[in-house]
């Protein structure tokens, strides 16, 4: 009964490790894609004064 009890507990722990890692991974992507615009803006922006 115990085995199961740990399979169960293991199951979910895991699970939403593998879950909050894979939104990690995705929140990261989504910032670093981004960065390269707010770059760009800023260059146009520079450029557009002179």
């Amino acid at each position: 009964m115990s085995e199961l009890l740990f399979f169960i507990i293991g199951l979910v722990v895991g699970g939403l490790t593998g879950v909050t890692t894979m939104c990690l991974c995705i929140i990261a992507k989504d910032s670093d894609l981004e960065l390269p615009k707010k770059k760009k803006e800023n260059i146009e922006n520079k450029t557009s004064k002179f």
